[in-house]
């Protein structure tokens, strides 16, 4: 018989509906995945909306094999969160996002934007991955993404949205959050300039020092 923690669930759907507070996606667009205890995972159920989630909208899938075991559909995507949380075990939350500034950013030629506008970027987040547009739910897009997110905490996905990988719901929120102010100062401000390379540097050592801290 399976026996999940119902604090767990409890605290997948406080955060759902935290997410969808920030406007960090759009009605059933959004999905988030959780580790938890056993070799699993909790998932968004397939065309969920993350602001009214339920616990009967709570997938329970085995990590290795996908198999949901309360027999609830999760998201399309969940074969490349899966996947994620397989190579990444530094991580334990993935959160796909379609906030409209980054979104409007992942529907341009967005290969050369600089995103290091503001310093939380360099040190939530780091370098960006871009995955080419694919079908979504696709065994194409899900590869492509778990390659992406190898080496990175966030990835556009082009013309979709947004990935980010964090150890917690709060900072997996956060650099969702953050990635979004920096992709509107980049639209809404034509003079908008990046971060000069020392300070970036330093953000970066400042990540690299709390890292090693923890």
């Amino acid at each position: 018989m399976l026996e999940i923690n119902q604090l767990e669930i409890s605290n997948f759907i406080n955060a759902c509906h935290r997410a969808a507070s920030y406007k960090l996606q759009q009605f059933s667009s959004g999905n988030i995945s959780r580790r938890i205890s056993g070799g699993l995972a909790l998932l968004s159920a397939s065309r969920s909306w993350l602001e009214n989630i339920s616990s009967n909208q709570v997938a329970i899938c085995e990590i290795e094999t996908g198999k949901s075991l309360n027999s609830i559909t999760p998201t399309v995507e969940s074969e490349f969160h899966l996947g994620i949380l397989r190579q990444r075990q530094d991580i334990d939350v993935v959160f796909h996002f379609q906030s409209p500034f980054a979104t409007a950013i992942a529907c341009s030629d967005c290969a050369d934007v600089d995103f290091f506008v503001i310093p939380e970027i360099p040190y939530y987040i780091g370098e960006v991955a871009i995955v080419d547009a694919l079908v979504p739910g696709s065994k194409e897009l899900a590869q492509a993404t778990i390659n992406a997110m190898r080496n990175a905490n966030l990835a556009i996905l082009k013309n979709h949205g947004l990935v980010t990988v964090a150890k917690t719901y709060e900072e997996a929120i956060q650099q969702a959050g953050f990635f979004e102010l920096a992709c509107q100062i980049i639209l809404t401000n034509p003079d908008a300039k990046t971060l000069p390379p020392e300070i970036i540097a330093s953000m970066q050592a400042y990540k690299d020092i709390a890292d090693k801290d923890k």
